[in-house]
């Protein structure tokens, strides 16, 4: 990859209306996807959109006395080079709204992931043994199955659980880490991790940018951005600097940044080591 050929769209659906952003429109975007927050989030700005859709976008990030109750904003940006896309976030638009800077008029845009299930999907259900996840995802309606582990605790006997779908998830699983990303609900061990059909390699030839640095179990490194590397999925290390370092990680937190008009679009990793051999790999939408 480079930075050259950058390609992206953006996808917001309203009430049944599709806004499609493509190129040659810029944007300048940046987020935070993590293993361990519960909504990942994104900030986006849009540069000169049609007033039509800039209308359409409005959202106040407060409810507003005495207006209807704001609809949820669905939004997905597409990330890649060339022809090839893939999606680098799924969320809900928590606030939108534009200004003039300048000669241009600029549409700023916040969003977390999942919010309305988070927030509103409740739980009010007699949870048999082993099918507390299941009864939770059913309330969820905007989230789907990503990697579940096999090794979850089993419930002894049957429970009335009330409360927050996702709130509940927390707490049925405190051993694990419960996240949803990109739309997709992952519960998983600090072992375990979710596999891809190859594991991306992050070198000099393939966008490295600076010297890996390691705390404890813990590396941090800088990169191009790589849609195919998101929170809980392997990349290999390969590093002339560090080469100590060179091994299989799975991605614990990942913050990126980009501008379709300016430099490099960039990630940094949080990750910890993985070894394959001990530890448990998932195939995305696997389960118990």
């Amino acid at each position: 990859m480079t930075n050259f050929n950058r390609n992206y769209r953006v996808v917001i659906n309203v009430e049944g209306e599709r806004i499609t952003v493509e190129p040659p429109l810029k944007i300048t975007f940046s987020g935070v996807s993590s293993t361990g927050l519960i909504a990942n989030s994104l900030e986006l700005k849009i540069y000169n959109l049609n007033q039509a859709h800039r209308n359409t976008l409005v959202k106040e990030p407060e409810p507003v006395a005495g207006q209807p109750a704001q609809v949820n904003f669905r939004l997905a940006l597409l990330i890649g080079y060339g022809s090839s896309l893939k999606l680098m976030y799924d969320g809900f638009v928590t606030s939108s709204g534009s200004k003039r800077e300048g000669a241009e008029i600029v549409t700023s845009i916040s969003c977390r992931a999942a919010l309305p299930d988070i927030q509103s999907s409740w739980l009010n259900s007699t949870v048999i043994s082993g099918e507390t996840f299941n009864v939770a995802l059913e309330k969820m309606p905007n989230t789907t199955l990503g990697a579940v582990s096999k090794d979850l605790p089993k419930l002894k006997r049957p429970r009335v659980i009330v409360g927050g779908a996702f709130d509940q998830l927390k707490k049925a699983y405190p051993e694990h880490r419960v996240t949803i990303v990109n739309g997709r609900l992952y519960i998983l061990a600090e072992d375990e991790a979710l596999i891809t059909s190859t594991i991306p390699v992050i070198s000099a030839d393939t966008g490295l940018i600076d010297t890996p640095t390691r705390y404890f179990s813990k590396i941090t490194l800088t990169a191009l951005l790589n849609p195919i590397i998101e929170p809980f999925t392997l990349f290999k290390l390969e590093s002339s600097i560090q080469p100590h370092l060179n091994r299989v990680y799975e991605a614990w937190n990942i913050t990126y940044s980009g501008d379709t008009w300016g430099e490099d679009w960039k990630m940094t990793i949080v990750a910890h080591a993985f070894i394959r051999n001990n530890n448990k790999e998932y195939q995305r939408g696997e389960n118990a």
